[in-house]
C-alpha cells in the first residue's frame, strides 16, 4: 500500500504539522507513505517532495496564492475575520496524481490554489481527505462567522447573504456543489465537532465521514522534571507559569484577546506568562511575560510545556489544536472554552477545565482552579492517560490502516 499525502506545507501551520506527524507514524509502522507539498521542504530524507521545485514554479505558486487572497479581499467585504481563499486555480495538475504509483491520494490542507476545486474532481484514484477546517463545505471561508453562522447548513442563497459586494462565498460554494457532488472521497475529521459540522452541511452531508484524531510521537512529547526544565530555560522557580501559543497568536479565532482580558482581571502576584508563536510584545497589566518566539524544534517545545503549570487555549473556534495534544502528552493541564474539538481532549476538571464560551469570569475561575488544585499529580496522570488511550501513534495508525484498506476494498466510496 502506497499513500501520497498532499499538503501545502509539511511544517508551517497546524494542518501541516498534523499531516507530517501522521506521515511519520505511518513510516514508523512500515507503510510506504509520501508527502507532496507546494512550499520548499527540508524533509526530503523523510519522503517529502516539493512540487514547486524550480524558481518558475515557485513564482507561479506565489502568484496563485496572492490571487486567491486578493480576489476575495478586493471584491467581497465581510465581518468574518478568518481566512478566505478563492480556489479556482491550481498549482498541481490532477493528471500528475493519476499517473503516480500511489494507491490512495490523501488530501490535507490543499488551499492557496495548491489543488483547485475542478482538479479535485479529476483525480481518478481513491481519495481520503482530512478536513483541518471548514473550507471544504463552505464558500471561501475557512471557518464560519460567529456573528451569522450556519450559512453552510442552509445553502448559500441570495436571501442569507452576509457579505457586502460580490458574494464570492456563494460563487465558490456553488462551484463546489457542482464538482464535489459526484466526486467520491472519504472524509476524515480530527474532532467530533467538525464531523457534526460536515453531517449538518448542505454540501457534504451525504458523503462518508469518519473520526480519526491527530497523533504525535510519544518520543517527542513526554513528561519531564519541572524544576530541571525551568532551570534550563531560565524561568523562575517560585512562580506559576501560564502558557499560551499558536502559529498565529494574534488570530481572532485563537482568542488571545480573551486571555488578555482574563489576565487583566486576575488578582494574583504569583504568576508569569509565557507566549510562543510571538517573539516580541508587552507585559500584560504588570504580569511579567516571556516571549519564546516561533519554535520549530519539538525538543525545545517539549521543554517549555514541561516547565509550565497550565496551557491556556482560549479559542473561539478550533478543530483539534496541536497545542492541546502536545500539552496533555507532557502531562500539563489545559484551560479553554467548551467549543470545537477541545472537549475531545480536555475532560472537565480531570485533565483541565472547560469554561463556558466566552465567559471571562469562568476562564479566570478555571485558571485558579487548576493553579490552586492540591492534586496536581492527578492532573498530570489524567493528561497522560487520556493521551495514551486516544491519541498514541499505535492507535491512530491502526485506525488509518483500517480505513485505507476499506477504501481500497470498496474502490471509490460514495
Amino acid at each position: 500500500m502506497k499513500i501520497l499525502h498532499l499538503c501545502y506545507s509539511d511544517t508551517r501551520g497546524g494542518a501541516a504539522k498534523a499531516c507530517f506527524r501522521s506521515h511519520l507514524a505511518l513510516l514508523n509502522a512500515g507503510v510506504n507513505s509520501n508527502i507532496l507539498t507546494c512550499l520548499p521542504t527540508k524533509n526530503n530524507d523523510r519522503n517529502v517532495t516539493c512540487y514547486s521545485n524550480t524558481l518558475l514554479k515557485q513564482i507561479w505558486r506565489k502568484l496563485l496564492k496572492v490571487s486567491s487572497l486578493a480576489i476575495v479581499k478586493v471584491f467581497q467585504k465581510t465581518s468574518n475575520a478568518d481566512l478566505h481563499t478563492f480556489e479556482i486555480f491550481s498549482v498541481i495538475n490532477a493528471e500528475k496524481l493519476n499517473k503516480s504509483d500511489a494507491d490512495i491520494i490523501h488530501l490535507h490542507w490543499v488551499n492557496y490554489c495548491m489543488l483547485g476545486i475542478k482538479e479535485i474532481k479529476k483525480i481518478k484514484k481513491p481519495i481520503v481527505w482530512t478536513f483541518h477546517d471548514m473550507w471544504a463545505f463552505m464558500g471561501c471561508e475557512h471557518y464560519d462567522d460567529l456573528n451569522s453562522p450556519f450559512r453552510y447548513e442552509n445553502e448559500y442563497l441570495p436571501e442569507n447573504k452576509n457579505v457586502k459586494g460580490l458574494d464570492l462565498n456563494r460563487f465558490i460554494w456553488k462551484m463546489k456543489n457542482k464538482h464535489f457532488k459526484n466526486t467520491h472521497f472519504q472524509i476524515l475529521t480530527p474532532s467530533k465537532w467538525l464531523k457534526d459540522c460536515v453531517n449538518q452541511s448542505a454540501l457534504l452531508k451525504e458523503k462518508p465521514v469518519e473520526l480519526i484524531p491527530y497523533t504525535i510521537s510519544e518520543s517527542a512529547f513526554y513528561t519531564q522534571d519541572k524544576i530541571l526544565m525551568r532551570k534550563k530555560l531560565g524561568y523562575p522557580l517560585d512562580k506559576r507559569l501560564i502558557l499560551f501559543g499558536a502559529f498565529n497568536a494574534i488570530s481572532f479565532n485563537k482568542g488571545g484577546d480573551l486571555l488578555y482580558k482574563a489576565l487583566e482581571k486576575i488578582n494574583r502576584d504569583d504568576v508569569e506568562f509565557i507566549i510562543f508563536g510571538a517573539s516580541t510584545g508587552k507585559d500584560i497589566t504588570g504580569i511579567k511575560t516571556h516571549f519564546a518566539g516561533y519554535i520549530r524544534e519539538e525538543a525545545k517545545l517539549n521543554e517549555i510545556y514541561n516547565a509550565c503549570d497550565v496551557m491556556v487555549v482560549p479559542s473561539r473556534q478550533d478543530n483539534l489544536p496541536n497545542t492541546v495534544l502536545e500539552a496533555i502528552a507532557c502531562g500539563i493541564p489545559v484551560l479553554g472554552f467548551n467549543i470545537g474539538g477541545l472537549p475531545d481532549m480536555v475532560v472537565h476538571k480531570k485533565n483541565g477545565y472547560l469554561a463556558k464560551p466566552f465567559e471571562i469570569d469562568d476562564l479566570i475561575f478555571g485558571l485558579n482552579y487548576i493553579l490552586d488544585n492540591p492534586n496536581k499529580e492527578d492532573f498530570a496522570m489524567n493528561c497522560r492517560r487520556h493521551f495514551d488511550s486516544n491519541y498514541s501513534e499505535k492507535i491512530i495508525v491502526n485506525k488509518l490502516l483500517d480505513l485505507y484498506n476499506r477504501v481500497l476494498d470498496n474502490g471509490k466510496l460514495m
